[in-house]
C-alpha cells in the first residue's frame, strides 16, 4: 500500500523541493492553450517567479503561513500554501500533484492541512482561484465544500474567463 504523508517544508531541501514543484506547477498551467499560457506569462513572467521563488519562506512564514509537501512513499509530489490576505482570511496558492501521483488523495490531503494549518493560526476562513480549465482541482474544491465567489483581487480583463474564486469558512 501507498504510503502519503505531508508535512510543513522546512529547510533548504525541503524548500527548493517546493521551488522545483512549484515550476513545474506554472509549465503545467503554460501547457493547457496559448491564451492560458500569455496569462500566467503575464501573471508571473520569469523574473518575477524567481523572486517570489526565491521569497517563499519570507511570504508564507508562519504564524500567517504555511507552507506544505506531500510525499508519496517517500517521493515529494505535491506542495501546497497559505498566506493572509486579511484579517483572519487566508489565501491558499499553488495547490500541486504531479500528474503521476494524482488520485491518491495528496490534494485533499495538503488542503486540509493547509486548511487545519490556517484554522489553528486563527483564520476562519480560506479563499483560493484556479483555472476554470483544471476540472479535476474545481472539483476537489467542491468535495471539501469551498463555494464559488467574486473575485478577491482584481482580476485583468484578458485573465476574467478564465479563472474562477472559491471560499470556505473554517
Amino acid at each position: 500500500m501507498a504510503e502519503l504523508i505531508t508535512h510543513c517544508a522546512t529547510g533548504k531541501a525541503d524548500l527548493d523541493t517546493v521551488r522545483s514543484l512549484c515550476w513545474e506547477y506554472r509549465d503545467h498551467l503554460i501547457a493547457h492553450s496559448d491564451r492560458e499560457r500569455r496569462v500566467v506569462e503575464a501573471f508571473y513572467p520569469i523574473a518575477s517567479y524567481t523572486d517570489l521563488m526565491d521569497r517563499l519562506a519570507e511570504l508564507y512564514a508562519a504564524p500567517l503561513g504555511a507552507i506544505l509537501l506531500a510525499r508519496l512513499n517517500g517521493k515529494a509530489v505535491g506542495c501546497g500554501m497559505f498566506h493572509c490576505i486579511l484579517p483572519r482570511m487566508a489565501e491558499i496558492k499553488r495547490l500541486y500533484v504531479q500528474p503521476a501521483a494524482r488520485g491518491n488523495g495528496a490534494g485533499r490531503m495538503l488542503c486540509e492541512g493547509l486548511m487545519d494549518t490556517a484554522r489553528t493560526a486563527g483564520f476562519n476562513r480560506v479563499v483560493l482561484n484556479t483555472s476554470k480549465s483544471l476540472a479535476s482541482a474545481r472539483a476537489l474544491y467542491a468535495k471539501l465544500s469551498f463555494t464559488e465567489c467574486s473575485p478577491f483581487y482584481t482580476v485583468p480583463p484578458e485573465a476574467e474567463d478564465l479563472m474562477c474564486f472559491y471560499e470556505r469558512p473554517l
